[in-house]
């Protein structure tokens, strides 16, 4: 059975628990790392998109191009 020992703050908790600490904050990383690659992939295609079409009308040098 592992030790328990008492925190400066008083609160309770398992000797050797650090790693569990390390696991979590390193999960956490990966996940907003996941969003934030999300993120950036879908408004890389919306802005991709709308050059795209800007650059289509600029060229073709006709008005009214729904973008």
């Amino acid at each position: 059975m592992s030790e328990i020992e008492t925190a400066p703050t008083g609160t309770r908790r398992f000797a050797g628990d650090d790693g569990a600490n390390l696991v979590e904050y390193s999960l956490l990383v990966a996940l907003i790392v996941v969003v934030c690659l999300a993120a950036v992939t879908a408004f890389g295609n919306a802005a991709t998109s709308k050059m795209d079409c800007a650059s289509s009308a600029i060229t073709s040098q006709v008005g009214g191009v729904n973008c």
